[in-house]
């Protein structure tokens, strides 16, 4: 028997917090001087953005854990958040 239970990430109109669904609402309040927005190029995809390192890995982990898939067989279950992407942000001059 498969369940299926979808993901669904929403971010709020100020961009400081991700609701997450996975049969009921988890709320994920992200910590001061982090930001969040979907990107446009990529469907589904989060970029978490601040200038202290420490406090967006902690959000980061903090959605992570909020996401991770209980009670079900991860193999056939494959929904979760995963990160496609780590670095800095670099301005052009």
């Amino acid at each position: 028997m498969f369940t299926f239970c979808g993901c669904f990430l929403l971010v709020d109109q100020f961009g400081n917090a991700v609701c997450v669904w996975f049969l009921k609402v988890r709320k994920v309040d992200m910590l001061e001087g982090v930001s969040i927005v979907r990107s446009e190029k990529v469907k589904d995809e989060l970029v978490l953005d601040g200038n202290d390192i420490e406090l967006v890995s902690r959000s980061a982990a903090l959605i992570n854990q909020k996401c991770h898939v209980k009670n079900k067989d991860i193999r056939k279950f494959l929904d979760g958040i995963y990160v496609s992407e780590k670095g800095t942000v670099f301005e052009e001059a």
